[in-house]
């Protein structure tokens, strides 16, 4: 196949399936028309020059065309047919007649080429699209920037910029193709499209570590690997590349032992019998011993002494640790040297070595022997003062795990430093004595809070601060006054900056209170933020929110109060006052960034219509004097088309075509009939009623809907099941009360399909299949006996029996899992006491002044059997409007000013959850 025919090939299969294939990364013009003159498909002018920021010809783009084509020769030598007046000489004019003939570049008209024009984008489109059989020039730049013909963006009537045109094709021949796992250039043996990954060699560089080298550069992203001795694989802990991402190190979670082993990848196309490569490990020794080059005084002025000593494997690593002090015995020319984990102790009770003076120093020699590995080294080495820390340098602080930035109240951030004693050697901080911390923003982080915790340098940050902060700490070495400063950015918590009023969907009635106007406002990075962040922000002084006048609405809520979320939104709400038109406006204190709408309050709303009735089934069981129910409610809109919830001034009325299930209801209300609905119960088998409800204004029906329902025939046939009943936990030992036991429930659907409601005693009773693990109290509760050392679920089943329509008990069979792991928690929330509801987290909550925790919420924690067991074992942390967090021990009261805000966090394993306390 000749190269230029691979082009074009490659051009039509990008065309055909760019859709389904992902690209490769982009290369430069530079180096896509390099590539393309050595594919021999682009010249150059007579230097060689590529000319990749020039533009194309009307008359190049022949040439170009005959050459992808693979018919150059034939095309140059096409007797000239065209009758174009404005070409030049006769050296176009094969391929101009063969471009023409072909229907490829037809010029503008019978005589006239466009000879020496710059071609345009939306012309090398439609010359290379016809090329590949289409023809819509109205559509060509839009076709060729989707089959990666055109860059993204390219303009139609801008000049085709050769480069362009270089980079869209090698992007396509280096684009790997989903369903060959091959690019294009690969699939059509285009020479350097080669994209098999091959594993070159594979070594043990640690006692954890394999460095496995490939031929050439991978896609890192999709290599995984397995590294196994025999049959036995090893877990693999990280995987570290180099830049040029040819070499992977793999770390394994445990020592490597000796042996032959076999590291394999996966992920990607390899050349046949190349993704694995083999090595050898062999067993952990100690390779050499390094002593200090100098020892110190252990105490200032005193005649004891200490120097380090590392021990190092055959990999170079330090194995110091894990060795045994008395393996090693040490030799000093004076003093009594011992050696410990990593540091020789020389007493010099009876020989004094160094003098009783602070200063000064003296050589001794040094010998230390492993006798267990046969392995020793000796040094001279110089005993000097007493160390101390003379420089400490700051290093930038370690953002906190799980956050992308250094936020509000982070305890202990990692300030790593490089500290150094006043010989040069490296040392490690013990404490902050002798060291003076200065922060640059105390609002932010306190110097004082800066410490050493678990061995490392660290910081806390403040609570409260708001916006991007730049904080330089600053240390002093107070003994040689050397100072190192670190400058680093911590942002603080989101405020309002620009708040966006969203006109509402539905309309303003006179009688609306709370008619709740969507509002959205942005942070001071220019994010949308969420509506819990803008609840939650939208403190005392924060906002300002006003009417145009009052006389037509008014703002409910005060400052600090003025946002309510529902549905995810945030929402400032107003009371209507009377018909008309008036601006809401909401502005941002801190910016004064504001935004206004135009409400209009139009006539009071009522229930102009039921929009729907529906009952929760359609059909019940009446059995021996008990039966099921049917629940009926409706929805209503109002005289605009919008939903509406109540209308005092509406009515509704019941009727049934007869009594069989009991006489008419009384008449209701429109919010009764939406949220809580009517009961119907049959008075028998077999009947049937249709229940008209109406919807009433001034005594007048003004819309009416009917719904049909059912009771079963004494003899129907009704299919019975058990509802699924899940996982349940062995962790009470089949306490019958605990919150691990579950009660069975029953349900039935009829011959089609229908849900069919059944009598409160259609349930007889329960019966365990084994009762050495299942525990019942024979009506419908079961629970678990715990049976460690049994770690695995185990299957079992519950006997239920079910009172048929007729009355007679049939027993169906129900799967039960029991599981005897130890609940660790699934989620957590907080809830209402007044009534159960859920507090979004990071929503609000509105208390009286001097309510307490327990009198308006609580924390429910459920675990992964769907129970509240772990509730009481989470923490609970306040913060008050002052900044100043504690964990709850006792009772808390929520006291303050109105619009105060408190923050309660509650905290369970890696489970939180915040809400707001709002005094109101």
């Amino acid at each position: 196949m000749k190269k230029s025919l691979s082009f074009l090939l490659a051009i039509a299969l990008v065309f055909g399936m760019f859709s389904a294939m992902a690209s490769a990364a982009t290369p430069t013009a530079s180096e896509a028309g390099a590539k393309l003159k050595e594919l021999g498909v682009v010249i150059g002018d007579q230097n060689g020059n590529l000319m990749e920021n020039s533009t194309w010809l009307r008359q190049d783009i022949a040439v170009i065309l005959s050459r992808l084509l693979g018919v150059e020769p034939a095309a140059k030598a096409t007797p000239k047919s065209h009758t174009y007046k404005d070409a030049k000489g006769t050296a176009y004019d094969g391929y101009l007649s063969w471009a023409r003939e072909k229907g490829y570049i037809l010029g503008h008209s019978a005589t006239k080429f466009g000879w020496d024009e710059e071609l345009t984008n939306q012309q090398f489109a439609a010359i290379v699209l016809r090329a590949l059989g289409t023809d819509d020039y109205a559509h060509a730049t839009e076709l060729a920037i989707a089959a990666g013909i055109l860059p993204a963006g390219a303009k139609a009537d801008a000049p085709a910029v050769r480069g362009d045109t270089f980079v869209g094709v090698i992007a396509a021949l280096n684009t790997e193709i989903p369903a060959l796992g091959v690019t294009l250039g690969e699939f059509l043996k285009l020479p350097g499209f080669d994209s098999k990954a091959e594993v070159v060699s594979a070594a043990v560089t640690g006692v954890k570590k394999v460095t496995v080298t490939f031929k050439k550069a991978v896609d890192t992203s999709k290599v995984s690997f397995a590294v196994k001795k025999g049959t036995i694989g090893s877990n693999i802990n990280a995987v570290t590349w180099n830049d040029a991402k040819t070499i992977a190190t793999i770390e394994t979670t445990v020592a490597l032992t000796a042996g032959d082993y076999t590291v394999t990848a996966s992920g990607l196309t390899f050349a046949e019998g190349k993704a694995a490569a083999n090595f050898t490990v062999a067993a952990e020794k100690v390779d050499s011993i390094t002593v200090d080059a100098g020892a110190y005084r252990t105490t200032a002025g005193g005649d004891d002494a200490a120097v380090g000593f590392k021990v190092l494997n055959q990999y170079g690593e330090d194995i110091t640790a894990a060795q045994t002090a008395t393996n090693f015995i040490v030799t000093s020319s004076k003093g009594t040297a011992t050696a410990g984990h990593g540091d020789i102790s020389i007493a010099n009770k009876a020989i004094t070595i160094i003098g009783a003076g602070a200063g000064g120093n003296t050589s001794i020699n040094l010998t230390i022997v492993d006798v267990v590995n046969a392995k020793s080294v000796s040094k001279t080495i110089s005993i000097e003062a007493f160390k101390a820390v003379a420089e400490v340098t700051l290093q930038a602080p370690v953002v906190p795990t799980g956050d992308t930035t250094i936020g509000v109240s982070k305890t202990d951030v990692v300030l790593p430093y490089a500290a150094k004693d006043q010989f040069g050697n490296a040392v490690t901080l013990a404490n902050t004595t002798g060291l003076t911390f200065i922060s640059s923003d105390s609002s932010v982080v306190d110097a004082a809070s800066i410490a050493i915790v678990s061995e490392k340098l660290t910081f806390d940050t403040k609570a409260g601060f708001e916006g991007s902060k730049s904080v330089t700490l600053t240390v002093i070495v107070n003994a040689t006054g050397k100072v190192s400063t670190i400058t680093f950015t911590a942002t603080g918590n989101k405020t309002l900056a620009e708040p966006t009023l969203v006109a509402p969907t539905s309309r303003f009635g006179a009688n609306d209170n709370a008619f709740k106007v969507e509002l959205q406002v942005k942070d001071q990075f220019g994010n949308a933020l969420t509506a819990d962040e803008i609840n939650n922000l939208a403190v005392a002084g924060k906002l300002t929110v006003v009417s145009g006048n009052s006389g037509v609405f008014s703002v409910v809520g005060t400052a600090g109060d003025f946002v309510t979320t529902a549905d995810g939104k945030a929402y400032v709400t107003v009371d209507a006052a009377a018909n008309g038109t008036a601006n809401l406006t909401v502005t941002v204190n801190s910016t004064g960034k504001s935004s206004t709408i135009a409400l209009t309050v139009v006539d009071a709303k009522y229930a102009a219509s039921i929009s729907a009735l529906v009952p929760d089934v359609t059909k019940v069981v009446y059995a021996n004097g008990h039966s099921g129910t049917v629940t009926l409610k409706a929805t209503f809109l109002d005289q605009y088309g919008d939903a509406i919830t109540s209308d005092a001034g509406a009515n509704i009325q019941f009727a049934v075509d007869n009594t069989d299930f009991g006489a008419a209801h009384a008449d209701s209300t429109v919010a009764a009939l939406n949220d809580t609905g009517i009961t119907l119960t049959p008075v028998g088998h077999d009947k049937t009623t249709v229940v008209t409800v109406k919807l009433l204004k001034a005594g007048v029906a003004i819309d009416s809907r009917t719904v049909t329902i059912k009771s079963a025939k004494a003899d129907e046939a009704l299919t019975y099941k058990v509802d699924a009943i899940g996982t349940i936990s062995g962790y009470d030992d089949g306490w019958l009360g605990s919150d691990f036991a579950k009660e069975v429930t029953v349900s039935a659907v009829d011959a089609s399909g229908t849900k069919v409601a059944l009598p409160d005693n259609a349930l007889q009773g329960v019966s365990a299949a084994d009762s050495a693990i299942l525990n019942t109290d024979g009506d419908s509760v079961i629970s678990a006996y715990w049976a460690l050392p049994t770690t695995a679920d185990v299957n079992t089943i519950v006997n239920v029996t079910i009172s048929k329509v007729d009355g007679t008990p049939i027993v169906v069979q129900a799967p039960v899992k029991i599981s005897y792991a130890t609940p660790v928690a699934a989620s957590i929330q907080v809830k209402k006491v007044s009534d159960d509801t859920v507090i979004a987290a990071n929503g609000t909550i509105t208390v009286a002044n001097n309510d307490t925790l327990s009198g308006t919420f609580y924390v429910e924690v459920k675990d992964q059997f769907g129970t509240t067991y772990l509730s009481n074992q989470a923490t609970v942390y306040v913060t008050t409007p002052a900044g100043v967090i504690s964990k709850v021990t006792g009772p808390v009261t929520f006291s303050g000013s109105t619009g105060d805000k408190y923050k309660v966090t509650s905290v369970i394993a890696d489970k939180s959850v915040t809400i707001t306390v709002v005094i109101g």
